[in-house]
Formats: structure tokens, C-alpha cells, sequence
């Protein structure tokens, strides 16, 4: 007899039907037509794997218990799945960080109570998106919005339950095949207008750990000021910089968002929550404290004077600049000055003039090397370079 290979799918796997759209780490796909034929994304906590072989097929026929949220009937629905009717969305091993088993490693079970944790399928089901034709004899287009029939609400931990004492392991592999612990949870259940309480398996259950007031007013009190939050984080090839003015706080279902105005990209960002949590704000100018400023000096207009340019543009120092190009449009970036030059040129009736030339390191694209016309920077402020 051939021995049996392990499960293809874990406790705590994300899975699916084959006929959903989406793949392994793969959501970016926009569902249009009737989107309430896709199916959830599902969450395994239990697999049951058989003694003996399929006479048919000379296999086990492994099943698996998966669970899920409907929003239309406001409650967790379970069902069984056999393994060649399933694919895999996400690995479990991507949800260890925040995982309510990982927790319990070094906290107990009765810090617990209170907490809040969600289904790990939460992020998968959020980013969801569905398409609605809208046409009329004059115009056609596509409205995009979000598809939620499955999104699952924030959960408040009320209790720890004792272990089951079903079976939780396989007696031939020694494989989980059970999630063991079980904790029962509360939520605000709209389809009942009221409150409803569950008891769930921990393994397809993740621990949200949201900001308290104190830091939530810290962020408040910053927004819309002249106070800017500086992080830096290595990426692959450069260093990603953020300058940012905090501009709003958004909570999305289960967590805040922070967005702030990024001096690096010009646009409107979502921030790292962390970074600016655990980081102080930076004034735009020095203040008598003699703290970190972004700014070195106060902002002043670029003139066409030759002290002006020695004074502004030093080499290898960084700048804000308000900017005005051939074509009249403005825009603001960071800049670091490589060089400076004149170049000759003629215009259409012949005439030769000169034109300064400011080589640069721009910030707003990626870290190009740009070059700029003098007399185009309407406004410049020197920066901090030890920011960068």
C-alpha cells in the first residue's frame, strides 16, 4: 500500500472554491456581472482525514471544515469541503505574527478577555471590488465598489473555553487535524439589531491590536499643523522616505488609517501606523527648544542675482522647491543640487541667451537625476539633510 502523503491544505489555511476568481496572493482582480455568485473566502479549522483508501480512486478522501461570515444572515456558517474542491488563497504561516496562538506562547488566557480578533479572511474579503455597468444612450461606464456579502465583523474575546476532548490529532501522523482551543466572542450583530456571542476555533482567528486615546489624540493634535512626521524604510534597491503632514484618520472596518500629505511624492498617502506612533513630530523650523527642524531656514523667493545663487544652491544640499515649468504648471518637490551650469540658447527669432541650469536629484520622481531652469523655482527652502 502506498503511503499517504500529508494534507494540502493546514488549520488556519485561507481556501476557496475553484470557480472564485482569485488566486494565491493574488486579490487585485475586479469582479463584474452578478459578484453575489462568488464565493467566500474560507477559514480551515478542521480536517478530517479517513482511515482507509477510496476503492475508486486509491486515495483518502480528506475533507476539510471551513467557516465563513454572511453578512445577509449576520452569523458564522460552516461546511465541508473535499480537498479536490478547494485551492489555496493564503498560507496559514502568514498569519503567525498576530495569531492568537502566538500570543498565548507568552501571555495567558485570561488577558485575553477583552481583546479584539477577527477572521484571518478579513483583509482578503475588504479589498474586494465589484464593477456595475451604468449606460445610457449618451454615456457608458463601470462604477467600482466594494463587494462585502462576507466580510466579517471585529470581535470582542469574553471568554476562554475549555479543550475539546474530541479527538485533535491524527493517531497514525501525529498531524492536527482540530483546532484545540476555543474562545467565545461578542459583536454588534445589525441583521438582529443586536448583540450576538459565538464560540470560535483559535487557529482561524487573529488578535487586533488597536491604538489607545492617548495615542490617537497625539495624532489628532497634529493635524493640519506645521508639524511633520519622518520615517525611513529600506526597500529593495533605494530608501523609501517619508515627510509627512498627518491630514485625516480614517478607521476601515477593524483599524485606523492615518493619511498625510508625503513631501517626497506630493500626494496624499496612508501612513505606517507604527512609525508614527512611536515617533515625535518635526517642526518646520527650529524652535527655541533646539530641536531637529525640517527646514534650515525660513522660506525666501530665488531671484535672478548671483549672491542669491551661491546662498541657495549649494552643492549636495537639499531643498523644497515650488517650481514653475515651460508650460506655466507648478508643483512641489524635494531636491538634491548636483550641479550648475549655463546653457546658450536661441529663440524663435534668432535672438541667443542664456539659461541657468540647476541638475538635481528629484525626489518626486523616484530619484532621477532632472535638471531645472533657474529662474523657474519661484520659491526654495533649504532642508535638514540629516533627514536623508
Amino acid at each position: 500500500m502506498i503511503e499517504q502523503k500529508e494534507t494540502l491544505f493546514s488549520l488556519g489555511d485561507l481556501v476557496t472554491t475553484k470557480n472564485h476568481p482569485y488566486f494565491e496572493n493574488t486579490y487585485n482582480i475586479l469582479i463584474k456581472a452578478r459578484a453575489e455568485y462568488t464565493p467566500p473566502i474560507l477559514n480551515i479549522f478542521e480536517v478530517n482525514i479517513p482511515e482507509y483508501f477510496n476503492e475508486t480512486t486509491g486515495k483518502k478522501a480528506i475533507q476539510y471544515h471551513c467557516m465563513y461570515y454572511d453578512t445577509k444572515t449576520g452569523d458564522f456558517d460552516t461546511k465541508w469541503f473535499k480537498e479536490n474542491e478547494l485551492k489555496l488563497i493564503r498560507s496559514n504561516t502568514n498569519n503567525k505574527g498576530n495569531s492568537i496562538s502566538n500570543y498565548l506562547k507568552t501571555g495567558s488566557k485570561n488577558t485575553l478577555i477583552n481583546m479584539q480578533c477577527i477572521l484571518n479572511s478579513v483583509d482578503i474579503e475588504l479589498v474586494k471590488l465589484k464593477s456595475n455597468y451604468e449606460g445610457s444612450f449618451t454615456s457608458n461606464n463601470n462604477k467600482i465598489t466594494a463587494h462585502l456579502d462576507f466580510l466579517p465583523p471585529l470581535l470582542e474575546i469574553i471568554e476562554f473555553v475549555n479543550s475539546s476532548t474530541d479527538k485533535n490529532y491524527d493517531k497514525k501522523t501525529g498531524k492536527r487535524v482540530k483546532s484545540i482551543q476555543q474562545i467565545k466572542c461578542k459583536w454588534h450583530n445589525p441583521v438582529k439589531s443586536t448583540f450576538s456571542e459565538k464560540i470560535l476555533p483559535i487557529d482561524i482567528l487573529q488578535l487586533i491590536d488597536l491604538p489607545n486615546s492617548e495615542q490617537l489624540a497625539k495624532i489628532e493634535n497634529y493635524k493640519n499643523t506645521d508639524y511633520y512626521f519622518y520615517y525611513s524604510q529600506d526597500q529593495e534597491e533605494t530608501k523609501k522616505i517619508v515627510i509627512a503632514s498627518i491630514k485625516n484618520i480614517v478607521f476601515n472596518h477593524y483599524q485606523f488609517e492615518i493619511y498625510g500629505e508625503n513631501l517626497i511624492t506630493g500626494k496624499i498617502e496612508k501612513l505606517d501606523n507604527n512609525q508614527i506612533f512611536n515617533s515625535s513630530p518635526i517642526p518646520l523650523i527650529t524652535t527655541e527648544n533646539g530641536d531637529l527642524s525640517l527646514f534650515i531656514d525660513k522660506e525666501y523667493p530665488c531671484i535672478e542675482d548671483k549672491q542669491y545663487k551661491t546662498i541657495l544652491l549649494e552643492k549636495d544640499q537639499y531643498y523644497y522647491i515650488t517650481y514653475k515649468d515651460k508650460y506655466d504648471i507648478l508643483s512641489k518637490r524635494i531636491i538634491m543640487i548636483i550641479d550648475q551650469f549655463d546653457i546658450e540658447q536661441t529663440n524663435e527669432n534668432g535672438v541667443k541667451t542664456k539659461s541657468n541650469i540647476i541638475e538635481s536629484i528629484c525626489f518626486l520622481r523616484n530619484q532621477e537625476t532632472r535638471h531645472f531652469r533657474y529662474k523657474g523655482i519661484l520659491k526654495a527652502v533649504k532642508m535638514n539633510p540629516n533627514l536623508f
